[in-house]
């Protein structure tokens, strides 16, 4: 066994050990020998295999090799000259040792320099590097497989990132250096200029991006998968007569036919007088990474202050080891109140926890008053005097005197009756609800990050029958002693008779319980859909006309406001409708700059219409032409049943999940007989938790969300 190579490598923000050493040997075998050899167990079990020298040249042009050594052993098979010249220029090497040293400096690298100054990367780059080596160890050279990884971490599509990978290779070596890849990046800032020097860069990446045979020019075949990529970036179809009128338009601009195409130097021409509109849009992050870089090297700061008080004092640290490991949240509270609940399961009375004799020590009550803003809000939360419990009390009343039932069937609607309460008081009572709740949907992301346990609900329409049945089995004394959290996904109202009892309950309840409960918006909660359907009526009708109106904007105003998605555990996407099309979305926290208020989705957002509107599409109903649209648009076609927005089949699901490392995508939308469905490989749950809809025998069900698991419960079937 001998010594091939040793590199020395400098690891930026250590204190202890500065360097990092990676020995390469070459150990001869027998055939005998080589036969012998144990299997590899553990992280590379089944990952490892012989090669011949043949295969090594195989993998090259695959740009499937992991190692540059093989690079310097191989250089004929690899179409590489090895040698030093392989190394990047401040990389030292004497003899077997090859270091590189313990600085970042960009002499020589002149407009690219000035690309990364214009980027604000540049305070990051001890940062970056950081992370590049850890990405690339035990290599300091980053391959292919590792760059594309990278890349779909910061929200890149999966078909772009080897391209992006042979634009930053500017040696044509098939790994990048630092240098490569921080300029890579300061290219694809959002921040980045795109005029003066900054621009002239980019424009040479985004040229080298789309020279995809590498052969120094865009061909006219090319320029089609420019033209794509352009209209994909603007959210246009791209369709084949729509693309192939746009590389015609293209092709007379750039003077690039069938038979001619367009060099660097004329691309860069072009560009700088304005011919190729839209290039400042190409080849960037969906988010900037200095939010990314500046929380590593702050959880790198406080790592390093904490190890440096450990040295400093061993005796005694500040918590032990087994308390840190369990600290996941602050410290907990005795509540303020008790209740007193009946044996049939309902609330009598709110007592505060000091007043009742002898449960409270002495010391107990010298902190009565303490946290008195806290016991302020559980006196409001739990008494049956307040605004909100006020209304939950007179919607008890009211199905007991309207006698509503199970399914959208119900009584007719001239048959409505307030009996013995006062409408305008009610309406004045839900109007404050309504400003309450909509301040509280102001401070939540557009895309809520939630967490199990959780049950998740689908689609109402003004069932309240049914939201009754839920609440008996799931949540029977409130939302707030609920030991799961409850997500709404939408469609409140329309179709059935009491969407305005379904909204005042859960107005109700958002107020008293936020983090409890969890409403996203669905595509009934606009105002032009409920003036064609019935909820906009069933304001005017029970409440008259004027007051009815100011009524049904209110409840409007606080739709305006709802979150248009959510994440359970980081793995299950919710929405109502369905995922969008990456060219809108090319990464779920682009979710979080939808505008709020959103009072008309349909011209402020098309990220929040393609959530509220699209559905999955079946093999079954996919015709030859539906096929061809979606192979061109990521696996998205034309919504044509709806009329708007967008179906996806499997494969654009797939590379949704893959892209945000999501397992799964729960909606509602659509009505499903047995109030919930799955498709596309068990990946895609629709849940309806509305029974009997426009008068079909359907079922209405919801999800429990808890141990790793997804179950689906179903309410039995009323006649």
């Amino acid at each position: 066994m001998d010594i091939y190579k040793i590199y020395k490598v400098w690891l930026p923000m250590q204190t202890q050990c500065a360097y990092c050493m990676h020995c390469v040997f070459i150990v001869r075998l027998t055939s005998d020998q080589r036969r012998r050899v144990a299997p590899p167990v553990g992280r590379f079990a089944g990952k490892l295999k012989w090669v011949t020298v043949a295969d090594i040249g195989k993998y090259y042009k695959q740009e499937a090799i992991c190692s540059p050594v093989l690079l310097e052993l191989y250089p004929k098979e690899c179409e590489h000259g090895g040698g030093d010249k392989f190394y990047p220029n401040e990389t030292q090497i004497t003899k077997l040792l090859i270091e590189v040293p313990d600085k970042l400096s960009f002499d020589g690298l002149g407009n690219y320099e000035s690309t990364l100054e214009a980027s604000g990367l540049k305070v990051y780059q001890c940062t970056i590097y950081r992370e590049f080596l850890h990405m690339c160890y035990p290599n300091f050279l980053m391959s292919p497989s590792c760059f594309c990884k990278s890349l779909l971490e910061m929200g890149v599509p999966r078909e772009d990132t080897i391209f992006i990978f042979r634009a930053a290779d500017m040696t044509n070596r098939k790994f990048l250096s630092f240098k490569d890849y921080i300029c890579i990046l300061a290219t694809m800032e959002p921040s980045t200029n795109h005029g003066g020097i900054s621009g002239e860069v980019r424009c040479r990446y985004i040229f080298r991006f789309f020279d995809r045979d590498r052969d120094g020019h865009i061909n006219y075949k090319e320029l089609k998968d420019f033209v794509i990529y352009m209209r994909k970036n603007k959210g246009l179809a791209v369709d084949p007569t729509s693309v192939e009128k746009e590389q015609k338009s293209y092709s007379l601009a750039l003077n690039v036919t069938p038979n001619k195409s367009i060099n660097m130097i004329d691309f860069l021409k072009m560009a700088g007088e304005l011919r190729i509109r839209g290039l400042s849009q190409v080849l960037r992050f969906p988010r900037s990474l200095k939010v990314y870089y500046q929380n590593s090297m702050d959880k790198a700061d406080s790592k390093g202050k904490a190890d440096e008080t450990k040295l400093l004092s061993m005796e005694v640290p500040p918590k032990s080891k087994v308390a840190s490991a369990y600290a996941k949240c602050a410290d907990f509270q005795i509540a303020a109140h008790t209740i007193r609940i009946r044996k049939s399961g309902t609330m009598i009375n709110l007592e505060a926890m000091w007043n009742i004799r002898d449960v409270c020590s002495d010391t107990t009550l010298q902190q009565a008053n303490i946290n008195a803003d806290s016991r302020r809000l559980s006196c409001e939360i739990n008494s049956q005097d307040s605004v909100c419990n006020d209304l939950i009390r007179s919607l008890r009343h009211l199905v007991n005197v309207n006698k509503m039932k199970s399914g959208n069937r119900g009584n007719k609607r001239d048959t409505y009756t307030w009996g013995p309460i006062d409408k305008n008081m009610f309406a004045q009572k839900l109007i404050e609800v309504c400003k309450r709740a909509r301040e509280l949907l102001k401070k939540e992301a557009r895309l809520l990050d939630l967490h199990s346990p959780i049950y998740i609900l689908g689609d109402f329409h003004g069932n309240y029958g049914d939201l009754q049945y839920f609440e008996k089995m799931f949540w029977p004394l409130c939302p707030g002693f609920c030991p799961c959290g409850l997500l709404f996904l939408g469609d409140y109202v329309d179709r059935g008779l009491y969407g305005l009892e379904v909204i005042t309950y859960l107005f109700c309840y958002k107020v008293l319980y936020p983090n409890k409960i969890n409403l996203i918006r669905g595509n009934h909660e606009i105002r032009d859909i409920q003036r064609v359907f019935t909820f906009h009526g069933e304001c005017l009708f029970k409440f008259g006309e004027k007051v009815g109106e100011q009524v049904w904007e209110n409840i409007n105003t606080v739709f305006d406001t709802m979150p248009l998605a959510g994440i359970i555990d980081g793995k299950i996407f919710c929405c109502h409708g369905g995922i969008p099309p990456p060219w809108l979305c090319p990464i779920a926290t682009a979710i979080n700059n939808i505008p709020n208020p959103l009072p008309q989705p349909d011209i402020q957002s098309s990220l929040a219409w393609e959530l509220m509107w699209n559905d999955p599409i079946k093999d079954c109903h996919i015709t030859p032409e539906v096929d061809v649209e979606l192979k061109a648009n990521d696996g998205f076609a034309m919504n044509v049943r709806r009329g708007t927005a967008h179906v996806f089949n499997c494969d654009g699901l797939e590379r949704f999940l893959n892209i945000n490392g999501f397992s799964h995508v729960v909606r509602a939308h659509e009505m499903v007989i047995a109030g919930y469905n799955v498709l596309h490989k068990g990946k895609l749950l629709t849940v309806f938790s509305t029974s009997k809809y426009n008068n079909q025998n359907n079922e209405a069900a919801c999800i429990l969300v808890d141990n790793g698991k997804m179950r689906m419960m179903r309410l039995e079937p009323s006649v």
